[in-house]
Parts: C-alpha cells; structure tokens; sequence
C-alpha cells in the first residue's frame, strides 16, 4: 500500500472514530425519550454532535472510497478497523474515562500482532 493511500485510510479512519466519539457524546447528554418520538426527533436534529458527526461519516466515506479503488477490501478493511479499535479504545479512555481491563490489553496486543501480519508483503496469494 503506498504512502499516501495508507494516510488517506488512517485520516478516513480518525474521522471514522471522531464521529463515534460525538455520537457517544450526544447520547450522553441528549434527552432521548422514544415514546415521545417528536420530541427526540428535535433533539436529534438540532443536536450540534449530531450534526458534526454526520460530517465525519461523510469525509470517512468519500476517503474510503478513495482508498477502496486502489487496494484490496481484505487488505484496507481489517488494517482500518483494527486501526479504528485500537484508536477508539484510547480516544474514550482520554475523553470519557473508561478504562481497559486485562483482557482487553491483551485483546489489543493480538491485534497489533495481527496488523504486523498482516503488513508483510506475500507475493503468492491462497489459490483455490
């Protein structure tokens, strides 16, 4: 993967976990009463994480279609969502103080494992 792709996919990734930082946000501090469909439907509206968060998975999505048409989906996927969990796990350890227990350590350590695996160039794909 070159140098430029690999940045649009982490930059679609950083924008990945940002909106999910400001969905995590509106839920905390919106009123969402669902049997007062209306009125949640305002909140959500007129909500400025929201709306921000729309933004985000927009940009994600136009960067990841970029990265898309120059690498393989099960190559850029798992490198992106794996990238997205390891961020994600900080990002709400900073913003949101939730903290990581053991398994969860060694669960990101495995990851990390498999994102190095996953990077080694292999000239002779699995043939059926």
């Amino acid at each position: 993967m070159k140098f430029s792709i690999f940045m649009l996919l982490l930059i679609s990734t950083i924008a990945q976990i940002a909106g999910q930082l400001l969905l995590k946000r509106a839920s905390q501090s919106l009123s969402l009463d669902f049997s007062r469909p209306l009125a949640t439907s305002a909140a959500l509206v007129t909500s400025f994480s929201v709306w921000s968060w729309f933004v985000f998975a927009v940009l994600s999505t136009v960067l990841w279609m970029r990265v898309l048409r120059d690498v393989n989906i099960n190559i850029a996927f798992p490198v992106s969502q794996s990238l997205a969990y390891l961020m994600l796990i900080f990002a709400a350890q900073y913003y949101f103080d939730e903290h990581l227990n053991r398994t969860q350590v060694l669960g990101l350590i495995v990851i990390l494992a498999g994102i190095a695996l996953s990077a080694i160039p292999n000239s002779s794909p699995i043939s059926r």
